[in-house]
């Protein structure tokens, strides 16, 4: 694992609470990041592109464990947060960042998930098929 990004650059781009580490933040995001530079085939990413996606990946992942306000109210103390859970890396701005600077598309890929449907007759074939009556 190549750590590209530093707490305090994690930090600029996210208003992020001053007691909490991003140690484990920066972990799964340079987890992710060197996923996505050992896909890049085609050599796309710069160094430098990939310090950006793997700094707001963390930016991402601290989002996610401490939810941003899309929205907030003072009086009768209303709050709206952003995102939803099953957006993946769509949830936050910063996923959203992060997924534009990914030129090569891995992280798209890998968001968008492997949720395939696929059907599979495990019937007989037309020509083996029996007629209702014929049945039993």
């Amino acid at each position: 694992m190549a750590v590209r990004t530093t707490e305090t650059k994690v930090r600029a781009v996210i208003d992020a609470d001053n007691t909490v580490a991003m140690a484990q933040f920066i972990a799964t995001a340079t987890a992710l990041t060197d996923y996505v530079s050992s896909e890049d085939s085609a050599s796309v990413l710069t160094t430098a592109l990939l310090l950006e996606i793997e700094t707001y990946l963390a930016a991402h992942y601290y989002a996610l464990y401490d939810r941003q306000f899309e929205a907030k109210k003072t009086g009768d103390a209303s709050a709206t947060f952003q995102g939803k859970t099953e957006m993946r890396l769509d949830s936050t701005i910063w996923g959203q960042q992060a997924l534009a600077l990914d030129i090569s598309g891995t992280l798209a890929r890998v968001s968008k998930g492997s949720s395939k449907l696929s059907l599979h007759w495990l019937g007989t074939t037309e020509t083996n098929a029996r007629e209702y009556w014929e049945r039993n």
